[in-house]
């Protein structure tokens, strides 16, 4: 894979990843004020945060259509010509891809959970809450099959089978669980019944959490303490997790 190539890649997943934290961050600013609950939800519906291009506040819209990934302006009515675009993605750094996507769900999951308690403190309504959730679903889970696919195709290049088994089996959970999940959600938009919304969410975060830290634990089961001594004189630790040596990975996406 050039270089650029995969610069262009893991930018984009930077950028992405970036924004939502932003986003998620000044919405949990929102919700610590001490205004009234309607205050809130019309301040988080005016939320704009800069476009990443221009700068003006419209916000910025990231979109992903098969191999094509791309970032624009939020201004419907004039937007900027800025435009990110990576197209006909044929590899990718396989490591460094998933810890994007890693990051992106556990953003997500946040959000999914904090939406759960805005619904039953009745801080959103349930139209809007609905919306809200649907939205992020979609997200959670297009995110996640994207991980689950470079779970596989990671596990495929290596060679120890125990473990590649073991990580095949609780790949194959998480799709279940997230079956369940979309099947409680699907309950919920047809009967308005809070409890299906409820079922979903307790799902997520009491099933598939448990099973995504067995995932990492078993792609990264290698785990030593590295100590180096910086500029100053002092000493610094980190912990370094890996399966596998330190290598360049490409995989066809």
């Amino acid at each position: 894979m050039e270089e650029s190539l995969k610069n262009q890649v893991v930018d984009y997943y930077k950028k992405k990843g970036d924004y939502n934290k932003k986003l998620q961050t000044r919405k949990e600013k929102i919700m610590a004020r001490n205004t009234s609950i309607e205050a809130k939800q019309k301040a988080i519906k005016r939320l704009k945060l800069p476009c990443i291009f221009c700068k003006r506040n419209v916000n910025t819209i990231f979109e992903i259509d098969f191999d094509i990934r791309t970032a624009r302006c939020g201004d419907q009515s004039d937007p900027c010509e800025g435009k990110l675009e990576v197209t006909d993605i044929v590899f990718s750094h396989t490591e460094q891809t998933m810890h994007e996507y890693s990051e992106l769900v556990d953003i997500l999951k946040q959000r999914i959970l904090q939406l759960k308690y805005q619904t039953l403190f009745s801080y959103l309504s349930r139209e809007r809450s609905t919306e809200e959730f649907t939205k992020l679903l979609k997200e959670y889970n297009d995110d996640l099959s994207t991980f689950i696919i470079l779970t596989r195709k990671h596990t495929q290049l290596k060679e120890q089978k125990d473990t590649n088994d073991m990580i095949r089996d609780e790949v194959l959970r998480i799709q279940d669980v997230s079956k369940t999940i979309r099947f409680s959600i699907d309950q919920y938009n047809e009967t308005n019944e809070m409890s299906f919304l409820k079922e979903g969410i307790d799902t997520m975060v009491e099933s598939l959490n448990p099973i995504m830290k067995k995932l990492r634990n078993l792609k990264y089961a290698h785990r030593e303490i590295l100590s180096i001594c910086d500029n100053g004189g002092k000493q610094v630790h980190y912990l370094i997790t890996r399966q596998y040596p330190f290598e360049a990975e490409l995989t066809e996406m």
